[in-house]
Formats: C-alpha cells, sequence, structure tokens
C-alpha cells in the first residue's frame, strides 16, 4: 500500500543516483505500507513548483462566468487540495494499491487507448500535466530526457495515464510553448539514457526485500542518499540496518 510518489521514487534509483530520499515503512499483517515522510516545516509555494501548480490551474479552469483565476489567487489556494484516485495493479507478484493525484481528465478520443469513443472512462480520460524548462542548450535536452522524461513515465505508468500535457516555460516562468505526447513516446525518445525495465526489476527487488525483512509493530525507514551504491532499510531508533544494492 501506497502513494506513487514512493514508487515512483523507487523506481527511478537506477538512474537518478544523484537525488536522495526517505520512505517510512511499517507491516500490517500481510501488507507492508510505505508512506510520506512529511516535511518538518511545509515550504511554501515559489519558483517552479508554484508554476507548475499554477499551471495546472490554468489548464483546468473552465472559466465559467469569470476570467481566469489570478497567479495570486492560485498561490494562495492550498496546494494539498487535490483528487485522488486509488488503483489496485500489479507489480510481479505484488497485488498493489496506489493513492495518486489525478491532474485532470479529458473527453478527447485521441489522448486514450479507446479512439473514437467520444467519452472516455478512467484511466483512458486522464491526463498528466507537467511543467518544464524549454530546452535551449545540448545540457538542458539531455537533463529533459535523462530526468524529467524518466520521472514523467513512470508517475504516468504506475497508474495507466494516457497523456502528458507539456508546458514549456521561459526562464522568467512564462509559458511559451505547449505540447502533448504519450509516456511510450517519452521512453522511446529517452532511450539512450535509460531503460524502464531497469528500473521496475529493481522495485520488484526492493518489494521483495521489505516483505522478507520487515515485521509487524515496528517502523522503519527506507533511503537512499547518494553516492550510496545501495539502498537503506533501518528500524527507527536501532542503530542496525539492513542494505540492497543498487543496479549499477
Amino acid at each position: 500500500i501506497s502513494f506513487r510518489n514512493n514508487l515512483r521514487k523507487l523506481l527511478c534509483t537506477p538512474f537518478l543516483t544523484e537525488e536522495p530520499w526517505v520512505i517510512e515503512v511499517r507491516r500490517e499483517g500481510r501488507a507492508v505500507v510505505l508512506d510520506v515522510v512529511q516535511e518538518a516545516k511545509p515550504q511554501p509555494l515559489c519558483g517552479p513548483s508554484a508554476w507548475g501548480y499554477l499551471f495546472e490551474r490554468l489548464c483546468t479552469d473552465r472559466g465559467e462566468g469569470s476570467s481566469s483565476p489570478s497567479s495570486d489567487s492560485v498561490l494562495a489556494a492550498d496546494p494539498n487540495d487535490e483528487f485522488c484516485g486509488l488503483f489496485a495493479l500489479q507489480l510481479g507478484r505484488h497485488s498493489v494499491l496506489l493513492a495518486a493525484e489525478i491532474d485532470a481528465a479529458s473527453d478527447d478520443a485521441s489522448g486514450g487507448a479507446s479512439a473514437g469513443v467520444s467519452r472516455l472512462q478512467p484511466p483512458d480520460c486522464f491526463v498528466e500535466l507537467k511543467t518544464t524548462r524549454l530546452p535551449a542548450t545540448e545540457a538542458e535536452q539531455g537533463w529533459f530526457h535523462r530526468v524529467f522524461a524518466l520521472r514523467t513515465f513512470v508517475q504516468c505508468f504506475l497508474v495507466a495515464i494516457p497523456k502528458v500535457v507539456i508546458g514549456y516555460r521561459s526562464r522568467e516562468g512564462a509559458v511559451v510553448k505547449i505540447d502533448s505526447t504519450t509516456p511510450r513516446e517519452l521512453c522511446k525518445a529517452a532511450s539512450a539514457h535509460w531503460q524502464y525495465q531497469v528500473c521496475f526489476d529493481f522495485g520488484l527487488r526492493v518489494l521483495d526485500w521489505l516483505k522478507e525483512k520487515t515485521e509487524e509493530n515496528t517502523l522503519y525507514r527506507l533511503s537512499y542518499s547518494p553516492p550510496w551504491s545501495h539502498v537503506e532499510l533501518r528500524a527507527v531508533g536501532t542503530v542496525s540496518c539492513n542494505t540492497l544494492r543498487t543496479p549499477t
């Protein structure tokens, strides 16, 4: 049982080795529960986070009887106010219940698997909304394929979201181009930088390992911190830990 963001962190680790993370883990009967480690003091929306949230609000505002919301009114809203879907999926031999924020839904049949249907059903109607800087250099293009495409692909693949709308922004945060794509197209374009099968194989190894190493009535912390070549599982309040190597 988990939030999608936890599995995204796990699955991206083989290729995003510079990104540290911590996940709380506990055992409830036969189920392993992965929980988000909350920040001690939530950070206010600013910079790219604010631009992404504003882009989502502007894309989904219908403007019925009023003008589009101002940036001030959007950023004053609660960013934790979201539509959350609950998904049942199978990862290898593991049955997973996954909670995931859904950015938007569309009636456009071209965005889903059921082309020609006037009103799509979940998850074919779901749309992932993303913003990123418009790549202007070879290094920025490399980051787009190596990091942005991988994160977005894993997010969408886990809950079968078929369409991604990307708002490309300037350095000042203004959206200068909007494009739509699919997780499969992102994966194909980034094949020189990462392979999705490596990500999912590693994720399955971690889930197998957690089932083996965790016990009820104990709170654990699962973590990765560069330049480690492994993930670490430690019972809270203890010194000893278990480790599992990441792919090399």
